[in-house]
Parts: structure tokens; sequence; C-alpha cells
């Protein structure tokens, strides 16, 4: 368990990211790229989504009456639709209440798109992290030992800078990777 003991919260009305000073580094909370008009879109097919799993004992016990095929289509039908709503499920969780972390020490960079708290961690070695820079969609990108890594996608051009501009200051090592804009 990460002990926390924070010097101070940075977050600038108009910002999307939070930065929070830990004593072993920095950790930055950045939100997803929220599209209104598709979360709501989502919604709706999640609630029809939702009857349909309600109904589908229903529809497995009325497929037992029938021939062995029609009953393996109708199995493999639920499989996909409940398949199809739980990785549904998991953008909207996303859209609401995901945020990527990114957490900086002079010796790692971890990033970790959490849900509740909750999701893979990826660590990277300072030492191998080559070209951090920003891309023109806002992003920031590194190269770590010949990948293309890319972590917040969500944030405006300038906020990107302004965290890159964060990120070599608190690490002047990663300065001397950072590819210029």
């Amino acid at each position: 368990m990460r002990r926390t003991t924070a010097t101070h919260v940075c977050h600038t009305p108009g910002q999307l990211h939070t930065v929070t000073a830990e004593a072993d580094g920095l950790v930055f909370r950045i939100p997803p790229r929220r599209h209104v008009f598709g979360l709501v879109l989502l919604t709706l097919w999640l609630c029809l989504w939702l009857i349909v799993e309600i109904a589908t004992p229903a529809f497995l016990l009325q497929a037992l009456f029938h021939p062995l095929e029609f009953a393996v289509f109708v199995l493999a039908c639920v499989g996909l639709w409940t398949a199809a709503g739980l990785w549904a499920l998991h953008q909207w969780l996303w859209q609401v209440l995901g945020c990527e972390i990114l957490t900086i020490t002079p010796a790692t960079l971890t990033l970790q798109r959490a849900i509740f708290g909750c999701g893979r961690r990826r660590t990277y070695d300072v030492a191998h992290i080559r070209q951090l820079h920003v891309p023109p969609t806002g992003a920031l990108a590194f190269e770590h030992e010949g990948r293309l890594i890319r972590f917040g996608t969500g944030l405006p051009l300038t906020e990107a800078r302004f965290i890159l501009h964060t990120l070599t200051t608190h690490l002047p090592a990663l300065a001397s990777t950072s590819a210029a804009d």
C-alpha cells in the first residue's frame, strides 16, 4: 500500500488534472475525455442491455425445448450480448468515474487507468524513457525500450504541455530526453 503524505495539491481553475506532491514524488490525476452525447447513448443502450439480461434466464429455458442447434445458437447470442454489455459498462464507468493516474518518482514513472482506484499499473524505469513529448493531439508520449507509450489523451494541448513542463522541472533527467515541441 502506498503511503501518502501530501504536502500540497495543485489545481488551477480550468485545468482538468490535479497534482499531489508526495514524499517520494508527484501524482497526477487526469480525467478521461468525456463525450456527453456518447455517454447519453451508452446509458440508453445499457438500460436496454439490462432489460435483456434480466430476461436471459427465460430465453435459455425456452431454448431447452428446441433442437440442440437452436439452444447452442441462443447460448452463443446470450454470451455475446453479455460480453458486449460488460464492455459497454466498463466504458461507461471509465467515462463517469475513471481517472488516469501518473506517479513520478526519481526512479520510476507509473501509469494506471483506474476506476474506483482499481486498474492495471504499468511501471517504467526513468533511465529508459526517451523522447518525452506532446504530440499534436494533446496527449503525452514517450518511448520506453522501443515502444511508444501514450497517456493523458483527454488533455488539451496547452495542459499537456504544462504537465510536460512540470514533469521535466521535477525530474531534470527527463528534460534531457524530451523532444522539442
